[in-house]
């Protein structure tokens, strides 16, 4: 019966080593692809995982999905808008929806909260005539992989100093 313990947990810790290799190196993988918006001439680092399904019918932004359509996200602008604060847009988001907030300055947001088996995690910057921002919706247990996309993206949105209005 020792013996059989011992081979048991000896097979548990073989299964755990593995799947934690596997989603670490799932997120080594990850890659990203620049998308481009027209309209207001901004740019956002999405993962390439995400394909475009369709714009938003003004163009001020895209909706993207995984092939399987396990992970959506959607990514948009607002052109000369209230100068809200990102920190009060998290702020609100907070009250609303118990999110837990990653970053809350004045230009920038972070947060997410947990809706029955996903996550969906907003990001926006604040910039010079108005607002970019992203909303991602995933499976808990891709939590790992695309809470780093959502930094990638935020880091991205930042580059762009204005919206251009074509």
């Amino acid at each position: 019966m020792n013996v059989l313990r011992r081979v048991v947990c000896i097979i548990i810790a073989f299964a755990v080593a593995f799947a934690a290799t596997s989603v670490n190196s799932d997120a080594a993988k990850l890659k990203f692809r620049t998308y481009k918006n027209n309209r207001y001439n901004y740019k956002v680092k999405v993962p390439t995982s995400l394909t475009s399904q369709s714009s938003y019918s003004n163009d001020d932004g895209v909706i993207l999905k995984t092939a399987d359509g396990r992970v959506r996200a959607t990514v948009y602008a607002s052109y000369k808008v209230n100068k809200k604060s990102a920190k009060a847009i998290v702020n609100t988001a907070k009250k609303s929806k118990k999110a837990k907030v990653l970053k809350a300055t004045k230009s920038e947001g972070l947060y997410y909260y947990k809706s029955g088996g996903s996550i969906v995690e907003t990001g926006v910057v604040v910039i010079k005539n108005g607002l970019i921002q992203f909303q991602m919706c995933f499976p808990s247990s891709m939590k790992g992989n695309y809470m780093k996309a959502a930094k990638t993206m935020l880091s991205s949105m930042k580059k762009n100093k204005k919206l251009v209005a074509q």
